[in-house]
């Protein structure tokens, strides 16, 4: 293993670790919440993630800020393909801080309907994140079919990637709307929520890191495809970037 490649691996792991030491503080506060354990530390609203602009948040911020500063970098360097990407990932971190699908949602809220246990508001923020979501992803299947070789690759990772994020993002918390009066556990999805795509944008860190600094990471995704499914799709595809 080279130094910088063991570099990067510390890096991930560091960032993961983090990330999970804000989880389980999250966790425990909302225990402290409830009373179930008595602690005037972390009863702290700084350790939850439920709130707004809290540490969990931050460094939530920190990781994209970090995202799209690297993304601009590789882009100034000649690679141009990546200013779009920085662009997406500028466009989540502004919609983290800014909260622009829940101030659209309230906005749109009297012209939605209530779904199952979800209220107009949350119907509407739902219906713009997976609006924003589809209009990602275009752009992103676009890159992959105008690109060639290794920057072809890349988007393709990053465009799996990023489909994991928005599966936390956008999947588990429309699960969440669903349940959360139905089933009394929305806490536990919360958790899944925002735990999860605290990680995967940890991965995206990583990844970036690596394109910018080290060389794009040969990751086999194929590997998770079933064998039928394979044979027809992913081996054409992978022609194309020999």
């Amino acid at each position: 293993m080279s130094t910088r490649l063991h570099r990067s691996t510390i890096f991930l792991i560091t960032l993961w670790i983090i990330d999970v030491v804000l989880i389980t503080l999250h966790f425990f506060h909302r225990l402290a919440i409830r009373g179930i354990i008595h602690s005037d530390f972390l009863i702290n609203s700084i350790f939850s993630m439920s709130e707004e602009g809290q540490l969990p948040d931050l460094f939530q911020y920190v990781k994209e800020l970090a995202i799209v500063a690297i993304l601009v970098f590789i882009a100034l360097q000649g690679k141009r393909m990546y200013a779009i990407w920085a662009a997406i990932f500028g466009y989540i971190l502004l919609d983290d801080i800014a909260e622009i699908h829940e101030r659209i949602g309230y906005i749109f809220e009297d012209k939605m309907p209530q779904i199952a246990s979800m209220d107009p508001a949350e119907v509407a923020q739902t219906g713009f994140l997976v609006l924003v979501s589809g209009i990602l992803f275009g752009v992103a299947l676009l890159m992959i079919w105008r690109n060639r070789d290794k920057q072809r690759q890349a988007c393709l990772h990053l465009t799996i990637l990023l489909a994991i994020a928005a599966f936390f993002g956008v999947g588990v918390d429309m699960l969440q709307g669903l349940i959360m009066n139905r089933f009394g556990i929305s806490g536990i999805v919360k958790i899944v929520e925002d735990g999860g795509e605290m990680l995967i944008i940890s991965v995206i860190l990583w990844y970036t890191y690596r394109i910018a600094f080290e060389s794009i990471p040969n990751i086999n995704f194929a590997r998770l495809i079933p064998v039928r499914l394979k044979a027809r799709y992913v081996r054409p595809l992978s022609s194309n970037l020999d």
